[in-house]
């Protein structure tokens, strides 16, 4: 008798197997490369979101109200206010990379599998903050690589708008939602530190799948740098100079201003939505975690319907 439930869950296994190997190779992604791009973007998500819900539980959830202020000040203040300053030199200085940018993605997951791995040895000490500013790091460097990867990968029935939507809607699903509930499953079975040894091994095969991007993701000698130091001598005052008195014209400035925006609420409904479902008392940790995660699972409906609509 026990031999047909297993057979039947084996069998269900691979039907989804099939049916999430057709998703991530339609259109012909398989053939451009854009698949295995699909996987290590979903894989990115996943390590966010794992991280996400191990800090979420150990500076929020299991603390008293007053303490849970003061850890997310200090995280901000400890990881944010740095990666503000970090992140504008990562894109500028990826920018220049001509070749090796399948390595370079590699070794984001491979240095974030090393780092959730430290950080899960020592999660109870100082360590945290400065382990969280580095998966910030590396997360924000994937995002800059992949930009510079998508173009060389385009499926020729899709546009660079509609593989973005893709990606991100993936990311979302596969990652996000998928393995973020997996980590919280696994925070609430165990605790928050044996999350994160999920994290890094998500975070090693994505760094084995990286390297089966195709080869012609590479840079190409036609392709142009969008970096401060190009095109002026190599000289950073000077780039700078030209990149802040050159005119940007009314819908440049425009989108710039509505995406900042954006941005900002973003983070603020975040933290004041945290702390709403924090102040309720009567409520458990597992219970205001819940709230939480419909909040987050609605912005993530809202983000998906967005990126369909997109895509169309």
């Amino acid at each position: 008798m026990g031999e047909r439930p297993r057979g039947a869950a084996r069998r269900a296994a691979a039907s989804a197997g099939r049916g999430m190997r057709r998703v991530f190779h339609a259109d012909g992604a398989a053939r451009s490369g854009l698949a295995p791009l699909s996987y290590v973007t979903v894989a990115n998500f996943a390590c966010d979101a794992i991280l996400a819900v191990a800090l979420a539980n150990t500076l929020f959830f299991s603390a008293a109200t007053a303490e849970s202020r003061g850890n997310v000040a200090l995280y901000l203040l400890v990881t944010v206010a740095p990666f503000a300053l970090i992140a504008p030199v990562i894109g500028p200085a990826l920018d220049r990379l001509r070749s090796g940018r399948r390595l370079t993605v590699s070794l984001t997951f491979t240095l974030r599998a090393v780092l959730a791995v430290v950080l899960g040895l020592n999660f109870d000490t100082w360590l945290l903050y400065p382990l969280a500013l580095g998966m910030l790091v590396l997360s924000k460097t994937f995002g800059v690589v992949k930009a510079s990867i998508t173009p060389h990968v385009l499926p020729p029935a899709l546009d660079l708008v509609r593989t973005n939507s893709r990606l991100t809607v993936l990311g979302h699903v596969g990652g996000s939602v998928v393995a973020g509930a997996a980590a919280g499953a696994v925070a609430w079975i165990w605790d928050s530190s044996t999350a994160l040894w999920l994290l890094a091994a998500v975070a090693l095969v994505a760094a084995y799948v990286s390297m089966t991007i195709p080869a012609h993701a590479e840079a190409s000698e036609d392709d142009e740098s969008a970096s401060l130091w190009s095109g002026h001598g190599g000289s950073v005052r000077s780039g700078l100079r030209a990149v802040l008195t050159r005119p940007l014209g009314r819908n440049v400035l425009a989108n710039l201003w509505a995406v900042a925006l954006v941005r900002f609420m973003t983070g603020f409904l975040t933290l004041y939505l945290a702390f709403v479902a924090k102040a309720q008392e009567d409520a458990s940790a597992l219970e205001q975690a819940g709230l939480l995660a419909i909040a987050g699972a609605a912005g993530g409906l809202g983000t998906f319907a967005g990126n369909a609509v997109g895509a169309r």
